[in-house]
């Protein structure tokens, strides 16, 4: 028996192909092949017609890193070598990892401090104590400091309390311009500026310059004046700057009991006593007085003096109305002028030898 039906295939052969993709992604991948998410490394196939799809996937977990850093002026971030001048927040990404630098920039500065010390000088900056002059630096976050130092070396001064700049006995180690110290130690009175070496003395029962005397060069001596003459006794003597109340300037009184007896005084004949203190007693005045002649009398600068040969080799002795010695010489020939130019206008008396005259002085 035959079969009356005819089976026709109509056939196409196409070749397999396999197409194999490697993906390296960061926590997961989406397969475009097939739309699907994968979140694990491993090798997948999709399969469409006579085509093979092969993945082979590394899935990389995704890291991050955050770094916080300050500098002065820049910074080179050594992630990515951008150097940075502002403040800010930057990011760099490599692969799977996400580098994140917080930047703080401040502007760096300076400053310099000049000092001198003695011996010694601590720095408060940094807190270091130095002994040696030189230039020294320390530097904290972004500021610098300079310290330019001298340091003086100290020597052995004294207490100088006055300022006079002579010290005491008191020493101390120093430095040179130390206010209220001297190198020397010869003050002989620390508390009183007027009395040093340097001192001028004068007289105030003081010793003002420091050289272990009072008052020397300025003392006179002053005679006892008792009968209040202007003359004074020579057996009763005082020392003392000026002249004390009570006291006369010279020793010339031969009697200090009686104001009448003194070398001023005139000559009385036939009393048996010596009134001038010339070492006579009642010499006949008008006859000494006849020896001397003084002229011009008034006078204004100059007063001549004549004498006979006789009292040549005598003293001469002027003295004021109140008995005061104001000039002496001795007569060395007849005819003596003398300046009078620097009496005041007044009365005075002259005494050559035993031999008084009276004379006026007007300018």
């Amino acid at each position: 028996e035959v079969d009356c039906h005819t089976e026709i295939l109509e056939l196409t052969i196409a070749p397999s192909t396999t197409n194999t993709t490697a993906v390296n992604s960061c926590d997961v991948y989406t397969w475009s092949v097939n739309g699907q998410d994968y979140s694990t490394s491993g090798t997948y196939t999709f399969v469409s017609g006579c085509v093979t799809e092969i993945l082979e996937l590394t899935i990389t977990p995704s890291t991050n890193n955050t770094t916080t850093a300050s500098a002065c002026n820049s910074y080179t971030w050594s992630v990515n070598g951008i150097t940075y001048a502002a403040s800010g927040t930057y990011t760099s990404v490599s692969g799977c990892n996400t580098e994140t630098l917080v930047l703080t920039i401040t502007p760096a500065s300076n400053n310099s401090t000049s000092m001198s010390a003695c011996d010694t000088y601590t720095w408060p900056v940094n807190g270091v104590t130095y002994t040696a002059s030189g230039t020294y630096t320390f530097t904290t976050a972004c500021q610098t400091e300079t310290l330019n130092l001298t340091i003086q070396t100290s020597s052995l001064y004294f207490v100088d309390a006055d300022l006079d700049g002579f010290g005491s006995t008191v020493s101390q180690l120093a430095c040179a311009g130390a206010t209220g110290y001297s190198l020397n130690s010869s003050d002989c009175n620390d508390s009183n500026a007027s009395v040093n070496p340097s001192a001028t003395e004068i007289c105030n029962t003081i010793d003002d310059n420091c050289n272990s005397q009072t008052d020397e060069g300025l003392l006179a001596v002053f005679f006892v004046d008792n009968d209040g003459d202007t003359f004074g006794n020579p057996s009763a003597t005082t020392l003392a700057c000026s002249q004390p109340a009570g006291y006369a300037s010279n020793d010339a009184d031969c009697n200090d009991t009686d104001a009448s007896i003194n070398p001023a005084a005139v000559e009385v004949g036939g009393n048996n006593v010596d009134e001038n203190c010339d070492g006579q007693i009642d010499i006949n005045v008008f006859e000494l007085n006849s020896n001397i002649a003084l002229y011009p009398n008034p006078t204004q600068s100059e007063l001549n003096i004549q004498v006979n040969s006789s009292i040549i080799g005598s003293d001469l002795f002027i003295f004021d109305a109140v008995g005061n010695l104001v000039y002496s010489q001795k007569i060395l020939s007849t005819q003596t002028a003398i300046s009078v130019s620097n009496l005041a206008n007044g009365n005075y008396i002259a005494r050559v030898g035993e031999v008084v005259k009276r004379f006026e002085v007007i300018k």
